[in-house]
């Protein structure tokens, strides 16, 4: 079962930094989740919420500030992290990738030329929220896997003929029905932790990873890229 670091993961750095990124990698996870968004001046910057207060504490949306705006901004967690671009992601050569598109749509292309220009087709999962995405990314390279961010149970099927190569399902929605659909159409199923107990996006509630696996999930979103590691050893 492949390891994907949600946000970058949060084992020992803030979230969606190089820092964090680069130590999911070096300590066990496959991959690293980013999440992209565009600004005002249309730049590509790293960030989950379409508002910059949770993670920086300015009360602004990520689309109406300038990239110079967005640059400047500081962790609340750890002033020493400011934000950064995509580009300033890619040129520093970290991987493998899941970059979580956040605005898809014609933008998508500019991603697409980044990825080409700094050589990481290879090197990345892409995942989408629409069907028209992964059409997008599909017509500029069939060979780069999308992973598909599916809104609801329901457009699982209409995400398999769209061709996306991994659907994801959020933890309250696997059962064995759906994940066997998905595998009997030769897709993979990664699971987004998410303990309904509480809702705590990125923890797995106790004994499901073990479960998964079982199932043959090939792969999940989770906040500790070590703890999830020494899980799966056993």
């Amino acid at each position: 079962m492949k390891v994907i670091a949600h946000r970058g993961g949060n084992d020992k750095y803030p979230e969606l930094t190089l820092d964090a990124a680069r130590y999911a990698l070096e300590n066990g996870a496959d991959y690293a989740e980013m999440d992209v968004r565009f600004t005002k001046d249309n730049v590509a910057v790293i960030c989950h919420d379409d508002n910059a207060k949770g993670l920086f504490g300015l009360d602004k949306w990520i689309d109406q500030m300038t990239s110079e705006e967005f640059l400047k901004l500081k962790y609340i967690s750890d002033p020493n992290y400011t934000g950064i671009t995509f580009e300033t992601l890619l040129k520093s050569g970290i991987a493998s990738l899941l970059l979580h598109v956040k605005n898809g749509g014609p933008k998508l292309l500019k991603l697409l030329a980044y990825i080409r220009q700094y050589d990481y087709e290879n090197k990345v999962v892409i995942g989408v929220s629409s069907i028209q995405d992964v059409q997008i990314i599909k017509a500029f390279n069939a060979n780069i896997p999308v992973l598909a961010f599916t809104p609801s149970q329901e457009l699982i099927e209409d995400f398999i003929k769209a061709d996306a190569d991994i659907i994801r399902l959020w933890e309250g929605w696997v059962c064995a029905d759906d994940v066997q659909k998905i595998i009997m159409a030769e897709k993979k199923v990664w699971v987004m932790a998410c303990r309904t107990s509480d809702y705590q996006v990125g923890y797995p509630a106790d004994g499901n990873i073990l479960k998964w696996r079982d199932m043959s999930v090939d792969g999940v979103l989770v906040n500790e890229v070590l703890k999830t590691k020494e899980v799966l050893i056993k």
